[in-house]
């Protein structure tokens, strides 16, 4: 009886070993998470922008080599790593827990827009990184149409 007592506490103590491993393999392989949070106001008021649609989208950095042998790099956008949120009343906004990493961001209203244009009119991304961990911070100082 004592004999298979002790091989039961072994195969009890190998199959906790494992399940252990297996916890500890999922927290190792956890993606990295950020919280971003901020404000939408006006440009040229200074007043919050209530219920302004902000977007993150998640932007990838590719090298490639041309054909004379030259690295070079480009960013694209990955819209599966998108994230979208409707501002309060006083203009606020947060995500938390999205993955770490480069993202763009856009964000409209009815009467306003962001980033601003250029006098060229052509867009010109705003870009930030959310570090692993990290609480960023924005103020998104929109333009009127």
């Amino acid at each position: 009886m004592s004999r298979r007592m002790g091989v039961a506490i072994a195969w009890i103590a190998i199959l906790l070993v494992f399940q252990l491993y297996g916890i500890a393999e999922l927290i190792h392989n956890e993606t990295p998470r950020a919280s971003f949070f901020g404000v939408a106001i006006s440009d040229k008021t200074g007043q919050p922008i209530p219920y302004a649609h902000i977007t993150l989208i998640r932007v990838e950095k590719e090298e490639q080599r041309d054909s004379e042998g030259y690295f070079y790099e480009y960013y694209r956008l990955d819209y599966s790593g998108e994230y979208e949120i409707r501002a309060d009343a006083q203009g606020r906004f947060s995500l938390r827990g999205i993955p770490a990493g480069l993202y763009e961001v856009r964000a409209s209203s009815r009467a306003h827009h962001f980033p601003p244009r250029p006098p060229s009119d052509e867009e010109r991304p705003f870009r930030i990184e959310l570090k692993e961990g990290a609480r960023e911070e924005l103020t998104l100082r929109m333009e009127p149409d």
